[in-house]
């Protein structure tokens, strides 16, 4: 139970164990599903296939608690918010300009001078090109998760059918009245990727869908917080 909408009180750990619940059925094919379309939205040009990314992941999630289980069926249907999604990610991208391009020129600058690059490397550039493409998909989820201000906008395009503009400002409304919780949410999301990609490399895709899955049931318990609030 929430005391209010600006003292929600929703442990972490519970956030995390309710998004691993609410996955865990097919967690594999969410792994896979957030890798695949985020690696590929992060070579798109300065990744802004990233917010119809982001809404697809998160409508997926939806499918999933709505209906049990997502099906290739639904992955259509998923895209139904890509407009929206693309466009609250150039607004992103213009607020956070510094955060969110780095992961895409190194991308570039790898694919543009790739055999010189490999030339100057002891490590086999098959080595190379694996690590950089299990490592880019997390490092583009941090970069969006330092945009915190953002960090709700496209559970609110998939969740509650905002624009672009209405998303942003909703997000920002829900974490400036629980910004301790969104921050802590946040840095806690953070530090698990980064910790697994410094032990693992590997295992740190697997937090991939966990990221969106928690995000999407903390957006909905303060959205629910507000409107009992209200």
């Amino acid at each position: 139970m929430m005391s209010s909408s600006k003292n929600p009180l929703i442990p972490i750990r519970q956030l995390y164990r309710e998004a691993y619940d609410l996955l865990k059925s097919q967690y594999l094919i969410f792994a896979a599903l957030s890798y695949g379309l985020i690696l590929i939205s992060l070579f798109s040009p300065l990744a802004v296939l990233l917010g119809p990314t982001c809404a697809m992941i998160h409508a997926a999630i939806g499918q999933k608690q709505i209906k049990g289980q997502i099906t290739p069926s639904d992955l259509p249907q998923c895209l139904s918010s890509s407009l929206d999604a693309f466009l609250a990610y150039m607004m992103l991208l213009a607020s956070c300009f510094v955060f969110l391009v780095p992961t895409s020129l190194v991308i570039y600058y790898a694919s543009s001078n790739w055999q010189s690059l490999t030339e100057q490397q002891t490590i086999p550039g098959e080595l190379l090109l694996t690590v950089g493409l299990l490592i880019a998909p997390t490092l583009g989820v941090i970069q969006l998760s330092v945009c915190v201000p953002f960090l709700f906008t496209f559970c609110a395009i998939v969740q509650d059918n905002c624009n672009a503009v209405d998303a942003i400002k909703k997000s920002l409304t829900l974490i400036t009245q629980n910004l301790s919780l969104v921050l802590r949410t946040s840095a806690t999301l953070i530090a698990g990727h980064v910790v697994a990609l410094m032990l693992f490399i590997i295992p740190a895709i697997f937090l991939l869908p966990l990221h969106f899955a928690a995000l999407h049931l903390l957006y909905q318990k303060l959205a629910q917080s507000k409107v009992s609030a209200d």
